[in-house]
């Protein structure tokens, strides 16, 4: 246990069954998950147990499995502080308004091919004329 990392937060999960791991999860800096070290000890001897996945120690996952775990804080922003954040901010707020401004201009194009086609009408007969 003396290998724990320093940590801002930590979470301690009990067992759910007989057979199942204490989980620790160690997390060194406030707002984002991706860095969080995941421990798991047998719970008769606290002894550590070694796992495979991308949720294990931080300093054993691979740059792939990093990249894994920066989602969630990619997705909300929460990976560049409050700059992030904003940027994400805007960048749903434009994705989500592009439905909204393609219906407009769709409806738009319509008006004009109706303009156009009067225009074209009133020319033929004045040319008639």
């Amino acid at each position: 246990m003396k290998d724990l990392p320093e940590g801002n937060s930590w979470e301690v999960h009990v067992p759910e069954s007989p057979g199942s791991a204490i989980s620790v999860n160690i997390n060194p800096a406030p707002g984002t998950y991706w860095k969080t070290d995941y421990r798991y000890f047998d719970q008769h001897d606290l002894a550590e147990i070694s796992v495979k996945h991308p949720y294990g120690k931080f300093k054993d996952a691979k740059v792939a499995d990093k990249i894994m775990r920066m989602n969630y804080d990619l997705h909300v922003g929460a990976i560049f502080g409050l700059p992030g954040k904003i940027l994400a901010f805007f960048a749903s707020l434009i994705a989500t308004s592009l439905p909204v401004t393609g219906v407009i201009i769709w409806l738009g194009r319509k008006k004009k091919d109706t303009k156009i086609k009067k225009k074209e009408v009133k020319q033929e007969k004045q040319n008639s004329i």
